[in-house]
């Protein structure tokens, strides 16, 4: 039903719109997944797609991740594909594990594997489980039709020992393992390191951007995932 509609579309109007740059899929609807730095940024990233047509949602909650609450990311991504059929997902997580310890946010329970094993904060099997998680996120992701990307967050930096002693060392580890997951990587560090005066863009945590970052992240997301469909032929 979904080509069916894209042909329909590219008929009447002699033009799709936009296509992923890697997989060159027409991308119409966009799904956005992620903690407190997606959640700052799809507003800015939204309505640069909505600007020109496209729709777009944003599900996931701050302070939160792959392997908070069980893997509810896993469920609240598997019921936006079937509920909403994006053509395009961008998946982000950035840090935060286990979660706040409040009622609201799973009681900031740690992950237990089938195994039994139970992941530690900035252990070896946190990162393993981690890694998995994103892993399944895609697999998810990629079960409607659609293409996936992973937003990697800036570099930790200093102040982020405020949320944790390891906090900066855990999202540079995490900046690569997503790097290996075998989808394309859309980087906001390069985004704003790429810029004269990157610290202009970041928040003071050493976490999160500022208002200037996430609107240049914004631009920076539209431009490096799609791309103007090329004009029909024949």
């Amino acid at each position: 039903m979904k080509l069916a509609a894209v042909v329909a579309c590219c008929a009447l109007l002699a033009a799709c719109g936009y296509v992923d740059r890697v997989t060159k899929q027409p991308v119409t609807k966009v799904l956005l997944v992620g903690d407190s730095m997606m959640w700052g940024a799809a507003p800015e990233i939204m309505d640069e797609f909505q600007s020109r047509g496209l729709e777009a949602r944003y599900i996931g909650l701050a302070a939160t991740g792959p392997l908070w609450n069980n893997k509810l990311w896993a469920t609240w991504t598997q019921q936006a594909i079937n509920e909403f059929d994006p053509d395009l997902v961008i998946l982000e997580g950035c840090c935060v594990y286990p979660g706040p310890a409040t009622a609201a946010y799973g009681g900031g329970q740690l992950y237990t594997n089938g195994a039994g094993q139970t992941a530690q904060p900035d252990s070896e099997l946190m990162f393993t489980e981690w890694e998995q998680a994103a892993r399944e996120l895609v697999t998810i992701a990629r079960s409607g039709g659609a293409s996936v990307w992973w937003a990697n967050v800036p570099r930790g930096l200093e102040p982020a020992r405020y949320y944790g002693a390891l906090f900066p060392e855990r999202i540079n580890r995490l900046r690569q393992m997503y790097k290996t997951i075998g989808v394309p990587v859309v980087d906001w560090d390069t985004a704003i390191y790429s810029q004269p005066s990157p610290m202009s863009y970041r928040a003071g945590d050493g976490v999160h951007p500022n208002a200037a970052g996430y609107d240049l992240i914004g631009r920076y997301t539209f431009e490096t995932t799609v791309e103007p469909a090329p004009e029909p032929t024949g």
